[in-house]
C-alpha cells in the first residue's frame, strides 16, 4: 500500500516537473514576442533611445519635431539635441552632449514657430568636428521661421550661443549667454545673419574672451531689419558689440566661421 502511495507521488512529482519547465519555455517565447511586437512598452519611442536622421544636410537628433518640458536630455552620439521643422517649443528642459546644435529650428519651406523658453544647453560642440552651436534658427528653403528665445541658460559651446540667418525673425531676450572664458577657439555670443530680424534685448553675454570673440554680432544686418537692441550687459568679452559686413571680412584669423560665414577679428 504504501509503495503505490509512493510510486503515485514519484508520477505526480515527474509530472509537475514536467509542467514546470514547459511553462518556463512558454513564459521565455511570450516574452520575446511581447519585446520585438511592442517595442513601445520597453521604450518610448525609437527616437528616444537612439538618434535619427533629419532632412538638415543628414545631421542626426535625439528628438525631432517634439515638444518637451521640464526634462533632462542627453544627446551624446547624435548631431543635435532637439530639431523642429514644424511648429514647438521647449520649456524649462536641460540639454546637453550633442556634437554639434543643441537646439537647431530649421524652417526648410514651411512657416514654422518654435519657442525655446527657460531652457539650460551646455556642453554643445566638439572639438574634432570644429562646431557647436548652443541654439540655431536658420531658413534653409522659403519657409519663414519665427519664435522667441527667452531666459535660457547656454554655456560650454565650442563656438556660438545662438546664431539666426535667413529668413527668420525671432525675439531674444533674458538670456544668459557664457563663452569658454579659458578656451582657446573664437566664439560668438549671440548672431543675427543676413536676411534676419528681431530683437535683442535685456541679455547678459560673457566670457568669449579668445582673440577675435565677440559678444554680439550683427552681420550684413540692414538697420531696418532689427527692431531693436539695448538693455544688453558684456562682461569678459574680447569684443563686445559689433556690426560687420562682407566687405570688412579679411583672412586675419583664416577665414570664416562654418555656420555663419562671418569672419572673425575685424570690426
Amino acid at each position: 500500500m504504501f509503495r503505490f502511495w509512493n510510486d503515485i507521488s514519484r508520477e505526480y512529482r515527474s509530472l509537475g516537473r514536467f509542467f514546470c519547465g514547459k511553462m518556463k519555455k512558454i513564459v521565455g517565447i511570450l516574452i520575446l514576442i511581447l519585446f520585438f511586437s511592442s517595442p513601445l512598452i520597453f521604450a518610448k519611442s525609437s527616437k528616444a533611445v537612439g538618434c535619427s536622421v533629419t532632412e538638415y544636410e543628414e545631421l542626426t537628433a535625439k528628438f525631432t519635431d517634439v515638444n518637451v518640458g521640464t526634462t533632462r536630455v542627453n544627446a551624446t552620439g547624435c548631431d543635435i539635441g532637439f530639431y523642429f521643422s514644424k511648429d514647438g517649443y521647449v520649456r524649462g528642459a536641460e540639454v546637453f552632449g550633442a556634437s554639434k546644435y543643441g537646439i537647431l529650428v530649421n524652417g526648410n519651406d514651411e512657416n514654422i514657430n518654435v519657442d525655446i523658453e527657460g531652457a539650460y544647453v551646455h556642453g554643445i560642440g566638439s572639438p574634432t568636428i570644429g562646431q557647436g552651436t548652443a541654439i540655431r534658427y536658420i531658413s534653409s528653403g522659403i519657409g519663414k521661421v519665427s519664435g522667441s528665445v527667452l531666459g535660457n541658460t547656454l554655456s560650454e559651446y565650442l563656438k556660438n550661443g545662438i546664431v539666426v540667418g535667413g529668413n527668420v525673425e525671432v525675439i531674444i531676450g533674458n538670456n544668459v549667454v557664457i563663452g569658454n572664458k579659458m578656451g582657446n577657439i573664437p566664439q560668438i555670443g549671440i548672431l543675427l545673419g543676413q536676411g534676419s530680424a528681431g530683437e535683442v534685448k535685456e541679455n547678459i553675454i560673457q566670457d568669449h574672451s579668445y582673440t577675435g570673440s565677440t559678444g554680439l554680432i550683427l552681420f550684413n544686418i540692414l538697420e531696418r531689419e532689427v527692431l531693436a537692441i539695448g538693455g544688453n550687459e558684456y562682461t569678459d568679452n574680447f569684443r563686445d558689440f559689433s556690426v560687420l559686413t562682407t566687405d570688412t571680412c579679411s583672412t586675419k584669423f583664416k577665414g570664416y566661421y562654418k555656420d555663419s560665414e562671418l569672419c572673425v577679428g575685424e570690426n
